[in-house]
């Protein structure tokens, strides 16, 4: 949505060229006619989006306008559907009196605080931040998108001068609504051209729903909290009032003439307007055919590209599965090959522990025969050490015998006759 901004940001310098070039000051606007489109929508300050729904669920075209840069990239996913057919065209910008680069207050306690007004952005003392953000007038978006079936503005501390800015336009819209900002609301919308009076409270339309019959785009039931604006144009309750009627309601309901709270405690107002009578005539058929018509081609184009999704989906899934089905195929024959081996390394174990066992016995058989052959030879070894003992003895007893004695010297000859 960057390039969204940096390319309106360049056409509305050229439209502001073009305007002084006719030489408009809008001082005097036409009366009789309106040429604004009928299907769509402006959303001066968007917020969390209730309106903007409500307004798309309507069949309208809206055009967003969300400063606060945090909500705006949450908008962007909410309505992502909505955006990418066009239904709805979100901008990050202010509206201001001119166009400019501005700080913006962004109130971290209380988003719907935020404003380019400090005395909006920073009440109470509560935590925020600045940001600079784009500005552009509601001329700008006008000469842009084109005049709206309805204005609705809830910028804090900007809905005046949407109204100041007003006075520059051609044609207005319809109807429009602010909230209620001092005893000038009144006066600034009469003096933009507006000639017929709402006031709406806001915390006590929780009990109200959207009615059983609606003259303002498709029928749609809703329950509406403090949190929107709830319906608008000729679906509001009651009659409309002229300037003087809505002044005394204004004074009566919501502020007294020194400017203080006329209304019960944590209330607050709206203020609808339309331009006259002309503004009371329903919305063209034909021209709501064609934008329902637009609507279901729209989704049908969108059912299309989602069954086409889901059948790509689907045939992604086939292949993944057919991938899986060959690979748990591989897996099955390789395990077989696997298994097949292991009984072939099992029988081979089996042979190997045969082979040691009938091994192990025969050197069990050889050793005792070893064992017995070592009894044997130790017993010849004892007998034989036995008689080698008598024999010595016996040596032993001829040697100490008077015959040995006396043999001596036959012994001695000998042995000199020997060693010659």
């Amino acid at each position: 949505m960057f390039e969204t901004k940096v390319g309106f940001a360049s056409e509305m310098a050229d439209e502001g060229r073009k305007s002084e070039a006719l030489g408009w000051n809008g001082v005097s606007k036409p009366s009789n006619e309106n040429p604004h489109d009928e299907t769509l929508i402006f959303d001066i300050g968007v917020n969390a989006g209730e309106d903007t729904s409500f307004y798309l669920e309507k069949g309208f075209r809206v055009v967003g306008v969300e400063a606060n840069p945090r909500i705006f990239a949450q908008l962007q996913v909410t309505f992502a559907a909505a955006i990418a057919d066009d239904s709805l065209t979100l901008l990050n910008i202010g509206i201001w009196k001119e166009a400019s680069t501005l700080p913006f207050y962004v109130n971290l306690d209380n988003d719907h605080w935020s404003s380019f007004d400090p005395a909006y952005g920073c009440r109470d003392n509560t935590r925020h931040e600045i940001i600079n953000v784009p500005c552009f007038t509601i001329e700008s978006l006008v000469k842009k998108f084109g005049v709206p079936r309805y204005l609705k503005v809830d910028i804090e501390g900007g809905d005046k001068l949407v109204l100041a800015d007003l006075a520059k336009i051609r044609h207005l819209p319809p109807f429009i609504s602010v909230e209620e900002f001092g005893n000038h609301t009144l006066p600034e919308l009469f003096k933009a051209g507006y000639r017929q009076f709402k006031i709406v409270p806001q915390r006590t339309k929780e009990q109200s729903t959207s009615g059983e019959t609606q003259k303002e785009g498709f029928h749609v039931e809703r329950v509406f909290t403090g949190k929107d604006s709830g319906v608008f144009g000729l679906d509001l309750a009651g009659d409309w009032l002229n300037y003087d009627q809505a002044l005394l309601r204004f004074r009566q309901c919501v502020r007294t003439a020194d400017g203080k709270s006329a209304g019960p405690a944590d209330e607050w107002f709206d203020v609808h307007a339309a331009l006259g009578e002309s503004s009371m005539t329903p919305p063209s058929s034909i021209r709501w055919l064609w934008t329902l018509a637009r609507k279901l081609r729209a989704k049908l184009e969108q059912q299309t590209q989602t069954t086409e999704r889901h059948l790509l989906d689907a045939d992604h899934r086939v292949q993944h599965a057919e991938q899986a089905h060959e690979a748990t195929k591989r897996a099955l024959e390789d395990e077989r090959r696997l298994r097949i081996d292991a009984e072939h390394a099992l029988e081979t174990a089996q042979r190997i522990c045969t082979d040691e066992q009938y091994l192990r016995t025969q050197a069990e058989e050889q050793s005792a025969v070893l064992r017995q052959k070592l009894l044997a030879a130790n017993t010849h070894i004892a007998d034989q050490g036995a008689q080698l003992r008598t024999v010595q003895s016996d040596l032993a007893t001829i040697r100490s015998s008077r015959t040995w004695r006396l043999f001596a010297p036959y012994r001695r000859v000998r042995a000199r006759f020997s060693a010659r």
